[in-house]
């Protein structure tokens, strides 16, 4: 059976030795091989398919697959044609007197069990494939498309079907999750936030057995999973009633202007402040995260941030005013060199 059944290319193996040479140059080591073992790292090289097991990248490109036997077994099956496969028990026997970088984020105990495990270890490290996963192929693009359609088409099931006045935020929750998997999430991009009426003023509030009041602020912010890349979306409802509306829409389409190849992130976050003027002292978070196969990764739009944005980078746009009441729109959007492009298809105002 091919890789081919799951729609796997082999883009990150057909080009794995321009992948060495910019993870050598990003970390400024060259070893032997690096070693990729971060669950998203991993997801990237098999185009959202969740393989459990290592990665090593070699200086010529050669990249061999380490899994337990039963993932071995797997690997074997459909992925024979894409990487060399190897039982990870012999990764030791590898790995000895061979200089191997691993991944910085790995815990301490895991650098001790290679020490222990084998002979005269030679231990490097590196960043992982974060700031490679952020400029998105075509293939990664249409994924994270589809995650967004089947997210509005979701909600837009949910506001017919479900949304009433004396509905409970946490049953508004359950009829969103279902709607979302009707209409062909895979998995939930993350536990939706809903929030009616005064929850809105919490950015990150739990869902509770506050009942929505006709007329009143309603805070949605929900995201599907589509051959493991997320979508992000935010819509408060009855959003044009809040004194503060056209502010908070100018400050959001500074963000949408201010968006352009070459910019800085913390730089676009900074405008867009200014743009909220005296209201900037409820802005408590970032203007906007990357979105792929991990709903939060590069660039980072947030004042600290040391992002510069780049052609083909997927990220949000979600700056948010939170006072008595709360006031947040995001959209997830590819950057061209021509600007913005939305990726989910909702109207701003509902």
């Amino acid at each position: 059976m091919s890789s081919r059944t799951y729609g796997v290319e082999g883009h990150f193996f057909k080009n794995a030795r321009a992948i060495y040479e910019n993870l050598a140059s990003e970390n400024r080591v060259f070893p032997d091989a690096f070693l990729i073992n971060d669950d998203a790292d991993l997801k990237y090289a098999f185009e959202g398919v969740p393989v459990e097991g290592w990665l090593t990248l070699e200086p010529h490109g050669k990249v061999i697959y380490w899994g337990s036997p039963l993932w071995v077994e797997s690997a074997k099956r459909f992925f024979s044609d894409l990487v060399e496969i190897r039982e990870r028990e012999k990764f030791p026997e590898y790995a000895s007197k061979k200089v191997i970088a691993i991944d910085a984020r790995n815990p301490s105990t895991f650098r001790d069990l290679l020490v222990k495990t084998i002979e005269k270890p030679i231990l490097s490290t590196h960043r992982g494939l974060r700031k490679i996963r952020s400029i998105k192929r075509e293939d990664e693009i249409e994924k994270i498309l589809r995650a967004c359609e089947i997210a509005v088409e979701a909600f837009k099931k949910f506001l017919e079907k479900d949304f009433r006045e004396g509905i409970t935020e946490r049953e508004a929750s359950q009829k969103l999750k279902i709607r979302l998997f009707e209409s062909g999430a895979e998995q939930l991009a993350f536990e939706p936030i809903v929030a009616f009426g005064e929850n809105t003023a919490y950015p990150h509030h739990f869902p509770a057995d506050r009942e929505y009041k006709r007329g009143e602020p309603a805070m949605f912010d929900w995201g599907a999973v589509y051959r493991g890349y997320h979508s992000d979306i935010t819509r408060t409802i009855n959003a044009e009633k809040l004194p503060w509306y056209e502010v908070y829409m100018k400050a959001f389409r500074t963000a949408l202007k201010e968006a352009k190849t070459g910019k800085s992130a913390s730089e676009l976050h900074k405008n867009v402040e200014q743009s909220l003027g005296e209201l900037a002292q409820y802005f408590p978070h970032g203007t906007g995260h990357g979105v792929g196969l991990e709903i939060h990764e590069i660039p980072n739009l947030s004042e600290k941030s040391t992002d510069v944005l780049q052609e083909n980078q997927v990220f949000t746009i979600e700056p948010g005013i939170y006072k008595n009441y709360g006031l947040r729109i995001e959209n997830t959007y590819l950057l061209t060199k021509n600007g913005l492009n939305r990726l989910c298809q909702l109207p701003e105002e509902i």
